[in-house]
């Protein structure tokens, strides 16, 4: 019903054609002060997917494997979701673990780099192989939908980790009250809660709390 003490960013999904769509209006139909944030349009950017951003404040990275080109602004991550065959646990944690593996490798490059012309040189030919990679997956992705037709599955492969979903479990959203608003959920928000983190109910000890910022300052930019 709320913010959990130790998180300080926000997840949304969507399907692909939604996602798709989102990146094309939102340019043009968001405020001033928010940010839309894509690979395609900040350079050594080392997520796959889009963010919003809140301009007016500043966030932190504490964890150097999350840390991005513009690390300025309160932000929310969205997430696409793609249509799925289950193919079976070995080939999809296949797909999970080449997902993970190119993701944090580009992520940790992009850290241990300096500035200069050379550095924008390799992490340039790194993320044209890290965005190829990723480009291939999706392909085998949408091959495999095309061989074994499914639309009982979502995968979201711009995630580290990798569960399929099923679409009963998604759609029709339900909606539940977070904070002062009501918002669209999974419509088993518990299924899917379960699958990622078994019992979700069990507050985790401190030491499995991380945090994504080491500071946040909600109304002053960098």
């Amino acid at each position: 019903n709320g913010f959990i003490p130790w998180d300080d960013d926000l997840d949304v999904g969507m399907p692909r054609k939604d996602y798709k769509k989102f990146l094309k209006l939102a340019a043009r139909a968001l405020p001033e002060d928010v940010r839309l944030q894509t690979p395609a349009d900040t350079p050594r950017l080392a997520i796959p997917f889009a963010k919003l951003r809140d301009t007016s404040s500043y966030f932190g990275e504490s964890r150097p494997d999350m840390s991005t080109a513009d690390p300025s602004g309160i932000y929310m991550d969205i997430f696409p979701y793609d249509d799925m065959p289950r193919l079976g646990r070995s080939l999809e944690d296949l797909l999970s673990r080449a997902c993970s593996c190119t993701w944090m490798r580009m992520k940790y490059f992009y850290n241990k780099c300096a500035d200069g012309f050379f550095s924008a040189l390799f992490y340039s030919v790194l993320g044209l192989g890290f965005h190829g990679l990723h480009g291939l997956i999706r392909f085998v992705v949408w091959v495999l939908n095309l061989v074994l037709p499914s639309d009982n599955f979502y995968i979201c492969l711009e995630y580290i980790d990798i569960f399929p979903y099923p679409k009963r479990q998604m759609f029709p959203a339900a909606s539940h009250v977070f904070e002062d608003g009501e918002f669209p959920i999974p419509a088993d928000a518990d299924a899917i809660l379960t699958s990622q983190y078994g019992d979700w109910r069990q507050i985790p000890p401190p030491e499995k709390r991380p945090r994504h910022a080491r500071i946040i300052d909600p109304f002053h930019a960098a």
